[in-house]
């Protein structure tokens, strides 16, 4: 599977650093699995929405 960052985030590198845990922490993420394809190209896109992190 491959994995990209949403292309509309203002500051990608901001986003991705914002509330993230020490490596090795375990985690417990829950929400909401969408999928969705962009006219541009045949790529299926997935992200999580309403969800949450929770540090175990």
């Amino acid at each position: 599977m491959q994995t990209a960052i949403q292309k509309d985030f203002p500051n990608r590198k901001e986003i991705v650093r914002m509330n993230t845990p020490k490596d090795e922490t375990e985690i417990e993420v829950t929400g909401t699995f969408e999928t969705y394809k962009e006219s541009e190209d045949d790529m299926l896109y997935g992200h999580l929405v309403n969800s949450k992190l929770q540090i175990k």
